[in-house]
């Protein structure tokens, strides 16, 4: 009896260890693979530049080899590329040249009025005057600065942007009229010459006691985005 007993326990099967890699594993590793895959062709389907490439490229080089693969020459980062110009919503402008004004005291001194179908800038009084009084002479530097700046930093956008100048006078003063479209046309040549082309440049006038001279910059939504 023992010694039938010892043969059935020396004939017992042995049951593998369990795996510390379950088989499934091997599945969810080929998954995953081919989503990166798929989502590296997408990007380079984009329409990527090589600067663009490189400056993904370098972060993870400088993780797998260190920080000097950034000094290398191949990835080094790529220069400053100008922005490409965009149409955008007016609430997302809106947003972006708030953003601006909370970090740029040029623009911080501009007046921004959101409308339902338009965003008005008003340039500063200072500015204003200065520009009016430099109509037809050479503007002064620090007010061709100014509008520079300003026209360099809205050029980004690529929404409309007309300019509208808000003279005095009655709608029956030719001069008056004359006066506030020449300013118009003026301010928009300063602004292309920055960068930004303005769609359109316009007068009107203000009749009432104590009006001053404004100027607006218009921004629209572009078509096709309402």
């Amino acid at each position: 009896m023992t010694a039938d007993l010892d043969l059935v326990g020396l004939s017992a099967p042995i049951r593998p260890r369990a795996s510390a890699n379950p088989l499934w594993m091997l599945s969810f590793v080929d998954l995953i693979s081919l989503l990166v895959a798929f989502f590296m062709l997408l990007f380079a389907l984009s329409g990527r530049s090589p600067e663009e490439w490189q400056q993904v490229a370098a972060p993870i080089a400088a993780y797998w080899h260190g920080d000097a693969a950034l000094t290398s020459p191949d990835l080094a980062p790529a220069p400053a590329r100008p922005t490409v110009s965009r149409n955008f919503g007016l609430r997302y402008v809106a947003m972006l040249v708030q953003g601006w004004q909370t970090a740029d005291p040029v623009l911080a001194q501009l007046q921004l009025t959101v409308g339902d179908d338009r965003l008005r800038l008003e340039l500063p009084p200072d500015l204003v005057s200065e520009l009016a009084s430099g109509q037809g002479n050479a503007v002064a530097g620090s007010a061709q600065a100014m509008l520079g700046h300003i026209g360099s930093q809205l050029s980004a956008l690529g929404n409309p942007v007309d300019v509208v100048v808000t003279g005095i006078g009655s709608p029956d003063q030719a001069e008056a009229w004359s006066d506030a479209i020449a300013l118009a046309q003026s301010v928009a040549e300063d602004l292309a010459t920055a960068g930004l082309r303005p769609a359109a440049s316009g007068a009107t006038l203000d009749p009432m006691p104590g009006a001053t001279r404004r100027i607006d910059l218009v921004i629209r939504e572009a078509e096709g985005l309402h």
